[in-house]
């Protein structure tokens, strides 16, 4: 894919038909859900999902069926946003496991992205996360998409994960590094201002991919408190 001033774009991977992904990536979802005054080890039950694995922290479920399960819980709860607050709650990178370790004792936040983009099938095969350094012509951004064919619905994980990756910047710079803007390629599931609130930074809809654009020195950024050992 190129875009507009002709830089090249890196396509996606071929299609997975299944995949799993870390139990992680619902770290928060009863407290959510319980905010929200919903039962989740129904609506876990209704995805498919053992409800009982959520406290295995090793154990790993059905990309498809996490998937769903946050398309059903956004309908059932009447809250358009669910993805996003899910991601809120979540504390950035520490849905990503072992992952996270290596982020957070990179020398850079660039660093880091770039070691999540290489590794993150250890998370989940399903994803793909592209960094690109950027040019005079475009910015650096931060590229995320969902490998798994034939997966249609699929706009409240993508909402989660681009807000999981916006709060992994916060935490691992101390606040002082953060997306500049947000590219989803749907249109909007919840009000303007919900967006706002969760990114604070403009977000455009009907993109050519989902992305999070930085400022160079953004990545450049230094991981506060890690450890080089």
């Amino acid at each position: 894919f190129q875009d507009n001033s002709g830089s090249f774009r890196p396509g996606r991977r071929a299609a997975v038909p299944s995949a799993t992904v870390r139990i992680g990536a619902l770290r928060c979802f009863h407290e959510v859900v319980r905010g929200l005054g919903g039962n989740a080890d129904a609506l876990l039950a209704r995805a498919g999902i053992d409800p009982g694995l959520i406290d295995q922290a090793h154990a790993t479920i059905c990309y498809r069926a996490f998937v769903a399960l946050l398309e059903l819980a956004a309908g059932a709860l009447d809250c358009a946003d669910f993805g996003m607050r899910l991601g809120a709650h979540q504390g950035g990178a520490k849905v990503l496991g072992p992952l996270e370790v290596a982020m957070k004792n990179s020398r850079t936040l660039g660093e880091a992205y770039a070691y999540c983009a290489e590794h993150i099938q250890a998370y989940s095969p399903a994803t793909q996360i592209s960094m690109e350094p950027g040019n005079a012509d475009c910015r650096p951004l931060m590229r995320f998409d969902i490998v798994i064919g034939r997966l249609p619905q699929q706009r409240q994980a993508v909402e989660h994960a681009l807000l999981l990756t916006h709060h992994a910047a916060l935490s691992l710079s101390d606040g002082r590094a953060h997306p500049r803007e947000v590219w989803f390629a749907h249109e909007p599931l919840a009000p303007p201002a919900s967006y706002r609130a969760h990114f604070g930074v403009p977000v455009r809809f009907g993109q050519p991919f989902n992305a999070l654009f930085f400022k160079p020195e953004d990545l450049a950024h230094e991981i506060t408190g890690r450890d080089p050992q």
